[in-house]
């Protein structure tokens, strides 16, 4: 079994992939453990709108190249004003010397550029205990400029797993998750049994705590990304997964994906079908598009009426999918998602 092929570090374009999602499908999750004083003065019933994709990148340019803000979300307050701000979350996975100024140079180009007060937040994902940069300040012939902002880091989470594992917060899976990662890159067998071991308990655990199906879906998505196991024994959870998912009589199908797509690749081979290899894949992708839309709604709003769900499995665009994934994200109510697919049908 290849073990070290198994658990090969992510790319840096893959983790931040995974970030961003995560964040996108669990952001209010997100600040209520990350930082919940922040969240207690947020008026979460007024909704949030990312404005990161909507909006023009912002752009540094320094020595590695430009960078974009990670998370940009507006959101209102419950203080007497109710004003709106925009909160910048951004995620680093390693050392970066120029951070402070980086989160310096963010704040005010967001604030000069949007006119509303800006709130940053970091969260540290890296391996190194005394990193903990939490302030910008600068001092020229009497003049001082002074930026602080909220940090979290992942490793101080280790203390807490106990607490994390029973947690009502689904953001704490995904902590858990990416500290069950960090600790078993090892690459040996042991690290892997664990792993798996970990998968099968936190599914379990799910279903016990009766978490909303497609919550738990879109949760193992993420687990299974970031909690990566060998082929071999990837299928042999895979297979334990089903008779839990049969046990709740729920049909599992996101989080492994990968397996579904390989399988699929491997039988079009067998067939010599290039063709017709395509043409699955293709349906593979449209149809985990389609799952993704119902999930978020059912995520946001809880139902989805069977007319909407009809209408959704009929797409057969995967750059439509993509569109109404993006309302499905921004709706403010389920109504108002009808409204929105109304207009791109």
């Amino acid at each position: 079994m290849d073990f070290k092929r198994a658990a090969a570090v992510a790319t840096i374009e893959e983790e931040d992939g995974f970030w961003k999602e995560v964040v996108d499908a669990f952001f209010e999750d997100f600040m209520a453990l990350f930082f919940p004083e922040a969240h207690a003065g947020i008026d979460w019933e007024a909704g949030f709108l990312f404005r990161d994709k909507e909006l023009p990148k912002l752009e540094l340019d320094d020595e590695e190249g430009p960078r974009i803000v990670d998370k940009l979300v507006e959101v209102q307050l419950l203080s007497g004003d109710s004003r709106l701000i925009l909160v910048h979350v951004e995620v680093q996975s390693n050392r970066d010397p120029d951070f402070t100024r980086r989160m310096f140079v963010y704040h005010y180009r967001l604030r000069a550029k949007h006119e509303l007060p800006v709130a940053n937040f970091a969260v540290f994902a890296d391996l190194d205990p005394a990193w903990r940069p939490n302030r910008f300040e600068e001092e020229t012939l009497g003049t001082h400029v002074h930026l602080s902002y909220s940090t979290v880091k992942l490793l101080d989470f280790r203390a807490e797993e106990e607490e994390l594992s029973t947690s009502d917060n689904l953001f704490a899976v995904l902590v858990l998750a990416v500290l069950k990662a960090q600790e078993t890159s090892g690459k040996t067998e042991q690290d892997m049994l664990e792993r798996a071991d970990w998968k099968l308990r936190t599914v379990r655990s799910l279903y016990e705590r009766r978490v909303p199906r497609a919550k738990i879906r879109r949760l193992l998505k993420f687990v299974d990304w970031i909690v990566r196991l060998p082929e071999d024994l990837g299928n042999q959870v895979f297979v334990e997964l089903e008779k839990i998912e049969k046990v709740n009589n729920m049909a599992y199908v996101t989080s492994f994906e990968r397996i579904g797509i390989k399988r699929g690749m491997e039988k079009g081979m067998k067939m010599g079908l290039e063709k017709g290899l395509e043409q699955g894949l293709e349906q593979g992708r449209l149809a985990s598009s389609r799952e993704n839309i119902i999930d978020v709604l059912e995520s946001r709003f809880g139902t989805v009426t069977d007319s909407v769900r009809d209408t959704i499995q009929g797409l057969s665009d995967i750059d439509h999918c993509k569109k109404l994934l993006r309302e499905a994200v921004r709706a403010s109510s389920m109504e108002d998602f009808e409204a929105k697919l109304e207009d791109h049908l």
